[in-house]
């Protein structure tokens, strides 16, 4: 759940999210209308987005809606950089005042996409002034080469974590390249045990963690981080998030029941 996260102090003039998962802050846009990344050759949404959580629950709320559209706005104004530094320093030192670690982990769009040129140069001038940030961005703009140089140049920031997201929701990863990337597995508890389908989502499981991915732990605290910093740490490369959510659970069961249903015809048919 995401809720907005308005003001630090006499910071008014960015405005963050607040989520229940993640340890820290966030900048966030309105899905779908900053993902142009989440459709396919065909015009389609790909799988993995066909499940976006950001467009159901507490997203839905005209008062989270708003403050997307906001940003969408708001980042195009020449001061946007200096406020957004001068926010996260004030974050940084308000969490030194509650005996809290003064390095943040951040991240950007917990909802909506790096969907502009403009916006990711301005994000790296960002990173660059904010050392003391540990930043994550999870995108599926790198399917345009336009973006290639400057994720080439946000990815060399030593405290900058660049994601690029999968289109799969059963553990395929993408090629190696100069970031790291997360893909979606099955949640196989939503199989009864000893079930073709529960073995279908135990052998994505056991695949992606023979491939060296790391598995999200958050579906087995509640939905949240807690200790865990996975995401923001760049030398780890591959991570899969395990699929929640009612319109995750549909789809999931449907593109597994397919697979089941190929073999099946598959071992009928003698092949």
């Amino acid at each position: 759940m995401s809720t907005p996260l308005l003001t630090i102090g006499s910071m008014t003039s960015v405005r963050m999210s607040e989520t229940k998962k993640l340890p820290g802050p966030s900048w966030s846009l309105e899905a779908k209308r900053t993902c142009p990344g989440s459709k396919g050759e065909d015009g389609e949404l790909v799988d993995a987005c066909k499940e976006c959580y950001a467009t159901d629950g507490n997203y839905r709320r005209e008062s989270v809606k708003e403050f997307r559209l906001s940003n969408q706005t708001d980042w195009k104004r020449d001061d946007w950089v200096n406020d957004m530094v001068d926010w996260l320093y004030e974050y940084s030192r308000k969490e030194e005042r509650n005996n809290r670690s003064p390095i943040i982990y951040f991240r950007w769009f917990d909802s909506g996409d790096c969907y502009a040129l403009p916006l990711a140069c301005k994000i790296w001038e960002v990173v660059d002034r904010t050392p003391w940030v540990k930043h994550w961005l999870p995108t599926r703009m790198y399917k345009f080469e336009k973006f290639a140089s400057i994720f080439e140049k946000l990815a060399e920031e030593p405290s900058f974590s660049l994601r690029c997201s999968s289109d799969s929701v059963m553990g395929e990863i993408l090629p190696p390249g100069t970031a790291g990337d997360s893909t979606i597995i099955p949640d196989k508890e939503w199989f009864e045990e000893d079930t073709p389908q529960r073995m279908i989502a135990e052998d994505v499981e056991r695949k992606t963690l023979e491939a060296g991915v790391f598995i999200c732990p958050a579906y087995k605290q509640g939905g949240k981080c807690q200790d865990c910093r996975m995401c923001w740490n760049k030398e780890w490369r591959s991570i899969a998030y395990v699929s929640h959510g009612r319109k995750a659970k549909k789809l999931t069961i449907e593109k597994i029941d397919a697979i089941y249903s190929k073999r099946r015809l598959q071992i009928w048919l003698g092949e």
